[in-house]
């Protein structure tokens, strides 16, 4: 890996991070019923996920990566409603051979998008639920945050 493919990587998972703690905070001030901080946040979030997808853009970079990139920018572009930039995502992260999990993954967000745009559901109703062990993850973020205190992450557990 080239020295500039490598910095790229690494500026992508900084984007990537906190994007991550971005979303998680917009999920704990939703419990908290702030909800337009709480998509302030969720649209800050997507703005990160979605340049370290494209820093990615056409790289050497493995597919997988590309394709995760990708999805993560792809679910939060759907969270805020950008339909357009969903489908944009999706099909990029599909382009270049991406591993079959990751692949069907991306393309199942294709008719949830369809179904958003026909019928304005919220897309909390339509998007699969996440794993247990990032449920979990989750909610034990969003209590430390209205909580003020620092727990610690479970680590994932097999499915």
């Amino acid at each position: 890996m080239t020295a500039l493919l490598r910095k790229k990587l690494e500026r992508a998972d900084e984007l990537h991070a906190r994007s991550t703690e971005l979303a998680d905070q917009a999920i704990a001030l939703g419990f908290q019923g702030q909800q337009s901080e709480s998509r302030r946040r969720l649209e800050e979030a997507f703005e990160l996920e979605r340049d370290a997808a494209d820093l990615l853009r056409g790289t050497d970079i493995p597919a997988l990566s590309r394709a995760v990139y990708h999805r993560s920018a792809a679910s939060l572009a759907m969270r805020v409603r950008d339909w357009d930039e969903a489908t944009r995502l999706i099909e990029q992260g599909l382009s270049g051979n991406p591993p079959h999990s990751i692949a069907a993954e991306l393309k199942e967000l294709r008719p949830v998008i369809a179904a958003q745009r026909r019928d304005a559901r919220p897309v909390e109703n339509s998007v699969p639920m996440l794993p247990p062990y990032e449920v979990e993850r989750v909610t034990i973020y969003a209590r430390a945050f209205v909580t003020n205190t620092s727990d610690s992450y479970p680590q994932p557990r097999p499915a």
